[in-house]
């Protein structure tokens, strides 16, 4: 007697390769989602770094429209310790101390008479400062994030300084 039956399912070779093709497509799907997720991080430390420049730079910018005078305090070797900005009379007489940014180490700090010392910025990597600034100061920042750097120039007028 012959036995007429069809064989109905899947081979354990066809199971494996089948197993194979789906582990290849997945291994690519899931690349892309990490490349992407690495992009996202890197985009959003950046957007990170530049809105703290720009909460520096607004700080300073206030501050020198303000002010009638300036001085940067560097260390031997250039390197910024303080920005100071205060109003100063025909005669000499300081009639506001202004505000005073100090710069230790990675960190920017604020320093009025009204809010006292508060931290503007961690990620301060580098900063310069024009030499001369008797009517307006151009300031460089560089910011860092582990292996991410955003740098930013920006120059301020001097509105309040006296025409000597």
């Amino acid at each position: 007697m012959i036995l007429n039956r069809k064989k109905k399912g899947v081979t354990l070779i066809e199971l494996v390769i089948a197993l194979g093709v789906l582990a290849i497509v997945t291994s690519f799907i899931f690349s892309f989602f990490f490349s992407n997720e690495r992009k996202l991080e890197e985009i959003n430390t950046r957007s990170d770094l530049q809105y703290e420049a720009k909460v520096i730079l607004d700080s300073i910018s206030k501050h020198a429209m303000a002010a009638t005078k300036c001085k940067v305090y560097k260390e031997l070797d250039g390197t910024v310790k303080t920005i100071t900005f205060s109003k100063v009379e025909d005669d000499g007489t300081v009639t506001d101390e202004g505000a005073e940014f100090i710069i230790e180490e990675n960190n920017v700090y604020l320093s009025t008479k009204e809010d006292g010392k508060r931290l503007i910025g961690s990620h301060l990597h580098h900063i310069e400062t024009s030499d001369d600034v008797k009517k307006s100061i151009e300031v460089r920042l560089s910011l860092k994030e582990e292996d991410i750097d955003y740098s930013v120039k920006e120059s301020f007028l001097f509105r309040n300084r006296h025409k000597n």
